[in-house]
């Protein structure tokens, strides 16, 4: 398959759809995408670290997934109050205290367990970690990346009779693009973070912290709750098999992603963007994705699917007093069905994909990936339009990912002014010699010029 696609003057190299599909997902792994990573080609080997994560739990809930390995279980929380913005109605500890046999919380914050108590029926608040019992788990969520001398904390954690540890820390990786900024012209940095935290861990540090200060056996890492990695280690004492992790673990891993494309124009117009957005389909679903099409209707589109890719056709009807078609609705509730693990918006903002964004609210397991294309020409027509600039940005604002070709590119002026997170994934490779007749294969007229 060729992936080489002509666009704005510039053909998209396979770099390029790779880099997308990275995007469509930060928990693509080697194994699925058969292609190296990207950054092997920039580092020695030695600084290489490959570490196993599963996204067996994205999309689901912190309290789902923990309950899942507590329930009717004897469980010792390590940090239960949530100091110091203990709230009873997201306090983890109340939230878990129904499904287990017993629950145990422990915290050096004792002066807030008078507020825990009354709604603790299961279990004890440990003064002293002598005073802890025999526990079937022990979780220790977002804790680690508070503490000053960790080995000395997890050699405390270690000494806990115990069958299984359930560790969860911030993700650099998951975060990366929501919780860091910097101006340039201000010359500051912007960090979205709690204010006591020490450090942000990645799968590798988190590994090598509990491998290096621990006698604990890792049998999982997981991307979870968005923000953060579950690591599920079985104490020196118990070796328990992945089959006993809980069952909606392996049931989800052998579901398909399902990703939508949205488009102004899709087959059977014919076009750029159009042909980028066949390139993207159609490799997408040989690596296993269901991939879906939604792209304004068309009158002489008689089929509804592309390939194995099924189109769905919006509206072009106007609507009384909007200024875009009834297929701005129509995608917007594509969007928030949850339906979809990734949905991939391309267009122009003067055209309405984009705008579907604008009053929606979407499920936080879909992840919304926009390159909204801006070329020299659209860009002239509203950049000192201080409103209009003012609504796409924060449109825009709703996706997960911004995608721009070239740093230098109106598209990237535009998301830099406006002090939007940016990612670059270059419009290009070296220099190759396009076997492709785009005009053939589209059986577009050959015009000669005199």
């Amino acid at each position: 398959m060729n992936l080489f696609v002509f666009q704005q003057g510039k053909f998209i190299g396979p770099q390029y759809v790779y880099a997308l599909l990275r995007h469509l997902n930060p928990f693509l792994t080697h194994h699925r995408l058969s292609v190296q990573f990207m950054i092997e080609n920039q580092h020695a080997s030695f600084y290489l670290q490959s570490v196993p994560v599963s996204d067996a739990y994205v999309g689901k809930s912190r309290l789902e997934v923990l309950r899942s390995y507590c329930e009717n279980k004897k469980v010792l929380h390590i940090g239960c109050v949530d100091y110091p913005v203990t709230q009873l109605a997201d306090n983890l500890h109340v939230q878990l205290a129904p499904f287990c046999a017993i629950l145990d919380g422990y915290d050096i914050h004792t002066e807030v367990y008078p507020i825990l108590k009354p709604y603790i029926q299961n279990g004890r608040f440990l003064y002293s970690l002598e005073e802890s019992g025999d526990y079937d788990v022990v979780i220790i969520p977002e804790v680690l990346e508070h503490i000053g001398d960790v080995p000395k904390f997890l050699d405390e954690m270690a000494k806990i009779s115990t069958k299984k540890f359930l560790i969860t820390v911030p993700d650099l990786f998951q975060c990366f693009n929501r919780h860091f900024e910097y101006s340039g012209n201000n010359q500051v940095f912007l960090e979205a973070i709690h204010p006591d935290h020490n450090c942000w861990y990645s799968p590798y540090t988190i590994t090598n912290t509990i491998k290096k200060y621990t006698p604990w056996q890792i049998a999982s890492i997981h991307f979870f709750n968005r923000i953060s990695l579950l690591v599920v280690a079985d104490s020196a004492t118990s070796k328990q098999s992945p089959a006993n992790e809980p069952t909606f673990q392996i049931q989800q891993l052998t579901q398909p992603k399902k990703i939508l494309l949205a488009v102004d124009f899709f087959w059977p117009s014919v076009g750029g963007l159009e042909k980028q957005t066949q390139e993207i389909a159609t490799h997408l679903s040989t690596k296993g994705y269901q991939v879906t099409i939604a792209t304004g209707e068309l009158p002489d589109r008689k089929e509804h699917k592309y390939q194995n890719s099924p189109i769905i056709s919006l509206s072009r009807a106007s609507v009384a007093g909007q200024p875009y078609p009834k297929a701005t609705d129509q995608l917007r509730h594509l969007i928030a069905s949850g339906d979809y693990d990734a949905c991939i918006l391309l267009a122009d903002p003067l055209n309405w994909v984009i705008w579907s964004l604008e009053s929606g609210t979407f499920p936080p397991q879909t992840r919304i990936i926009v390159q909204p294309i801006i070329n020299d020409q659209g860009y002239a027509l509203w950049r000192n339009h201080a409103a209009f600039r003012q609504r796409l940005s924060s449109t825009l604002k709703k996706a997960d990912h911004l995608i721009a070709f070239n740093p230098h590119g109106p598209d990237a002026h535009f998301l830099s002014e406006e002090h939007l997170p940016v990612e670059y994934i270059p419009n290009a490779c070296s220099p190759i010699e396009s076997t492709e007749d785009f005009r053939l294969e589209m059986g577009i007229e050959t015009v000669s010029y005199t």
